[in-house]
């Protein structure tokens, strides 16, 4: 019995000491191809993009950020679908009301 409880701990001590190893490794690797680096400007730009996600979709459809560039569009008035001005048709083509 004492023998085969020695040999337990010995494999918990090995397995905590190999598991340390691993965190260490790991964090050298992340240093090393700059993972974290990466990660912290993904979640910028991710900010960034959740910001303007809540521009209109007339910002969206005009190509711009903040202002219209054509003031030639069509708008649907009863969902809000926005149409550049090339598009002929005169009824929307999601909720088919008139434009």
């Amino acid at each position: 019995m004492d023998q085969t409880s020695s040999i337990i701990v010995g494999l918990i001590v090995a397995l905590v000491i190999l598991f340390g190893i691993f965190l260490i490794m790991r964090e050298l690797m992340c240093w090393y191809w700059k993972i974290n680096e990466v990660v912290s400007l993904l979640k910028s730009i991710d900010n960034k993009l959740s910001r303007n996600s809540s521009n209109s979709a007339l910002d969206i459809a005009s190509g711009s950020s903040g202002t219209v560039r054509s003031p030639n569009y069509k708008k649907c008035s009863k969902c809000g679908k926005v149409y550049e001005s090339v598009y002929s048709g005169e009824f929307c083509d999601e909720c088919g009301a008139k434009l």
